[in-house]
């Protein structure tokens, strides 16, 4: 059918992104979180929040009909309290993307060790005995300064020059179970300076240029990222971190190497601990313990035990007195 005016199209004038925005403001998050805390977390963590979370799975395991609904709600409700709206949960798209290509860069220059996957038929290359090792590669030039390396094929199919990446890193999980924390970093560096491997971590963090400038009124590197690299210092028992921003806007970086917060651990267990002592007590920790200062903070007004933690809701107009 044609059409001599484009306005005569019977969806001219509709947004198609507006389909994509309803969709990712709704899409679940498929991510199974368990009793552990996880180190990108712990941070904010509400640890009276976490306490009515698992009081309210353990209740809706027991219940029944009505009843088992009404935990269900309040459980997602707690899940989806904080989600990001649509535009936010596409930058963070975009920021992973961004963390599989600069593990990429880091890899072909035989900086990020670990273990790496096939993007096209999912073969894993590692080391002995599940030893980190460097990305396969190949020497394909030379200079007087330096050796040339890229991307070496799978293996196993030796197609994945079709893709980009052409290897995908496998970022190392670790657990303590007794202290009930977990972490996954963006990789293992094993950097070598006068003759010596200094092991540490990569953890990589997109930011726009506002953030990357510090015009948001903290200086980079953040508290936050400091302290969650250093709960994956603990873990991995690796002494260093390099934190890396990259600025989404002009592809650019910035670099910071920092040592382990010897604060962060302890802060961690302390609040893993009292989650758990509250849980099997039967009763939430103290509101000393609160991560709201005020029951008219942003975040208390969207979170479902506000009533059970304040005594109260939240004030309709809460920018009154």
């Amino acid at each position: 059918m044609d059409f001599e005016d484009l306005n005569e199209f019977p969806f001219a004038g509709i947004k198609t992104w507006d389909r994509i925005s309803a969709y990712l403001d709704v899409r679940p998050n498929r991510k199974k979180r368990g009793k552990m805390l996880h180190a990108s977390r712990i941070l904010s963590l509400c640890p009276i929040l976490e306490y009515w979370k698992r009081k309210w799975e353990e209740k809706r395991r027991k219940a029944r009909g009505k009843k088992k609904k009404e935990y269900a709600a309040l459980l997602h409700e707690a899940k989806y309290a904080h989600k990001f709206h649509s535009g936010l949960q596409a930058i963070l798209d975009t920021g992973t993307v961004l963390h599989l290509q600069v593990q990429y860069y880091y890899g072909v220059v035989g900086l990020l060790v670990g273990s790496w996957k096939c993007p096209e038929c999912g073969h894993v290359v590692t080391g002995e005995n599940g030893e980190p090792i460097k990305m396969p590669r190949i020497g394909v030039a030379g200079s007087k300064r330096h050796k040339i390396f890229d991307f070496d094929l799978c293996p196993n199919c030796r197609s994945n020059d079709k893709s980009f990446p052409h290897w995908l890193y496998v970022e190392p999980h670790a657990a303590n179970k007794t202290e009930g924390i977990e972490g996954s970093t963006d990789g293992f560096l094993d950097y070598k300076f006068d003759g010596t491997i200094y092991k540490g971590i990569l953890e990589v963090k997109s930011i726009n240029e506002n953030g990357f400038l510090e015009k948001y009124g903290e200086p980079l590197p953040t508290k936050k990222h400091v302290f969650q690299a250093s709960i994956y210092m603990h873990l991995f028992g690796r002494s260093w971190a390099l934190i890396l921003y990259f600025n989404k806007n002009k592809s650019v970086v910035k670099e910071f190497i920092v040592k382990k917060n010897p604060d962060a651990w302890p802060q961690a267990v302390e609040k893993s601990r009292a989650i758990r002592r509250a849980v099997k007590a039967g009763k939430p920790p103290k509101d000393d313990w609160r991560t709201c200062s005020s029951i008219r903070d942003k975040t208390a007004r969207a979170c479902p035990a506000i009533e059970l933690c304040w005594g109260a809701k939240a004030p309709e107009n809460f920018m009154a007195e």
